[in-house]
C-alpha cells in the first residue's frame, strides 16, 4: 500500500484536505482507527493511525474539518498518520491529489 507518513505530536487535530463524503470510520484491521472520504473528484481520500474519530459514516466534510486527532502508529510505535489516496481502488500518489 503507497502512501505518506506524516509525523506529528500525540493528539494533535487531523483536518480534512478535500471535502467530501465519509464513507467508513472507525477499527479497519491492520491501520487502527481510520476515516475514509469520498470526494466529489471520485478520489478516495484515507486517513489511518487516528487516536479518536470526530466523523461518522454519512457525514460531509469541509477542507479543513476536523476528523479526528493523532495516534501511535501500530507499527512504528511513534505518532504519525498514514495517508493515502486511491482511484477507482488503485492507490495513487497523495503529492498529487487535490486539496480544497
Amino acid at each position: 500500500i503507497s502512501g505518506v507518513l506524516l509525523t506529528g505530536k500525540k493528539s494533535e487535530t487531523v483536518n480534512a484536505i478535500k471535502e467530501g463524503f465519509v464513507t467508513f470510520s472507525g477499527f479497519y484491521r491492520g491501520f487502527g482507527q481510520v476515516v475514509f472520504v469520498q470526494a466529489s473528484n471520485k478520489l478516495m481520500y484515507v486517513y489511518t493511525g487516528l487516536e479518536n474519530i470526530s466523523v461518522n459514516k454519512g457525514d460531509k466534510v469541509k477542507f479543513g474539518d476536523k476528523i479526528g486527532t493523532l495516534g501511535i502508529d501500530m507499527h512504528s510505535g511513534k505518532p504519525q498518520l498514514n495517508f493515502m489516496v486511491f482511484k477507482n481502488g488503485s492507490p495513487t500518489d497523495p503529492a498529487k491529489a487535490p486539496r480544497g
